[in-house]
């Protein structure tokens, strides 16, 4: 396809068909491999005056210094040679994958295996500098959501399908129910105007998703709708006690995040559903997020662990069943890119402070339960000694006592089981052989009862 550049006047041609969607499809730019074009299903002047003044006013790319694109703008309109056919050009992004691709842990392990929390992090400032360079700019994303933004192995972001923003007069029409904040839920969009704090809720939810392992922020358990647009309309956030929902059983828990990153969230699902201006906007995020990422500490056991400084364990590790304590390292050989900025090692920062109380009282309960399993493991041992030791003495002093089955109990008034008991423990402890001759071997059978006790008596009392 002969496509005209309607800036230059110069012919482009598009080859190979990338991808089709609601609004029209993309192809790649033969002379131009740095290029797309997207080409409209549908004609219309009111597509080709908004691309106009997108063009006319551009935002400035947060990763522009360091020659990358995280905005895929239009560059030009472009219109079929031999047809009606019209679009614009745009940059090409590669390598990318879609963000909700990744914020499952299975489909990160597949996509990056060595995709962790520290890039996560990175991941999300480069997002709230993205949503800063637009609003800076009075454009409003609207149609936000996970398969807009692409995510790449060094945790920077590249936004797409810009032509579906709201740019002044020309509104957007579209919209992800599970992305939409709760004023705009249940509502035609046509003809609605957004504001920034549409855009400042879904960021919250793809910020939360980033953080918590892919779980949405009113995914929950406890009662209420099942949708997830149903559940943000009724302000079913998870951690909401007043809904009597909770989060999910398998979703990390909140101690493992610092108390201020959840305040955030707070303040944009619990507070801002009543009040969109309380939602906390792309700058409030930028600056948590970033602070965060400073109080990254690594794992002594696994170098690709990584976990806030406010924990005493790594909660990868207690999830493995395994506990370790930190080391107190900084993340080493990552240094993922800032948007707008150079590549920076994080910095040295040396842990201080003491355990809070909880978790030192926990560490030493660990250790007094190991240490009583320790006692009666011991005290066993040395019973069993002490038994065995008892037994062969017996066994030494008359030996067919075990053969023929010790006397269940030892009736005091038959006077050869009270002598012979008495004989025993009258023993020195370090005698190895009996000092008794052998018992009589005369058959005492033929004798009355009180004959053979007699004579037992008399042969112990010699």
């Amino acid at each position: 396809m002969k496509v005209r550049c309607e800036s230059t006047n110069r012919i482009f041609t598009l080859a190979k068909e990338l991808g089709s969607g609601g609004e029209g499809r993309v192809f790649s730019v033969q002379e131009e491999p740095a290029l797309v074009g997207k080409i409209w299903h549908k004609d219309s002047d009111q597509k080709k005056d908004k691309v106009r003044e997108m063009l006319a006013s551009r935002p400035i790319d947060p990763m522009l210094s360091s020659g990358k694109v995280s905005i895929a703008w239009p560059q030009s309109i472009v219109k079929e040679v031999n047809g009606l056919g019209c679009g614009y050009l745009m940059p090409r992004i590669n390598h990318g994958v879609e963000i909700g691709r990744l914020l499952l842990p299975a489909q990160t392990k597949t996509k990056y295996p060595n995709f962790g929390l520290q890039h996560k992090l990175r991941a999300a400032v480069n997002l709230c500098s993205i949503v800063i360079a637009l609003h800076n700019k009075n454009y409003i994303i609207g149609d936000f959501n996970d398969a807009n933004v692409l995510v790449m192995p060094d945790a920077t972001i590249a936004l797409i399908d810009c032509d579906s923003f709201q740019v002044g007069r020309h509104l957007c029409s579209v919209g992800t129910p599970q992305y939409l904040p709760p004023e705009l839920q249940g509502v035609p969009l046509k003809g609605i105007v957004r504001k920034f704090s549409s855009d400042n809720f879904i960021l919250a939810v793809l910020l939360y998703r980033i953080c918590c392992d892919g779980y949405h922020p009113f995914q929950g358990c406890g009662g209420g709708p099942e949708s997830i647009g149903e559940r943000i309309q009724g302000g079913y956030y998870a951690y909401a006690a007043s809904k009597g929902v909770s989060p999910p059983k398998f979703a990390p828990p909140r101690e493992a995040f610092p108390k201020q990153l959840f305040d955030g969230f707070y303040r944009s699902f619990y507070d801002g559903h009543q009040k969109p201006e309380s939602r906390p906007d792309a700058k409030a995020w930028f600056k948590t997020v970033l602070d965060l990422e400073k109080r990254l500490i690594s794992c002594g056991k696994n170098q690709t662990h990584f976990y806030f400084d406010s924990l005493a364990f790594c909660p990868h590790c207690k999830k493995d069943n395994v506990n370790t304590r930190s080391t107190n390292n900084r993340p080493r050989n990552i240094t993922p890119r800032v948007a707008g900025g150079t590549n920076k090692a994080f910095p040295p920062k040396s842990r201080t402070g003491k355990q809070p109380v909880r978790q030192a009282w926990g560490n030493n309960r660990k250790k007094l339960c190991g240490f009583l399993i320790l006692a009666l493991f011991f005290a066993a041992y040395l019973v069993t000694v002490k038994s065995l030791s008892v037994q062969t003495r017996l066994s030494e002093v008359y030996p067919d006592w075990i053969s023929r089955g010790a006397p269940t109990v030892l009736n005091p008034e038959e006077g050869i089981g009270s002598a012979m008991h008495r004989t025993i423990l009258s023993l020195p402890t370090t005698s190895k052989k009996s000092p008794l001759p052998d018992p009589p071997t005369e058959n005492a059978s033929h004798l009355p009862t009180n004959a053979g006790t007699s004579l037992y008596r008399q042969y112990f009392e010699k």
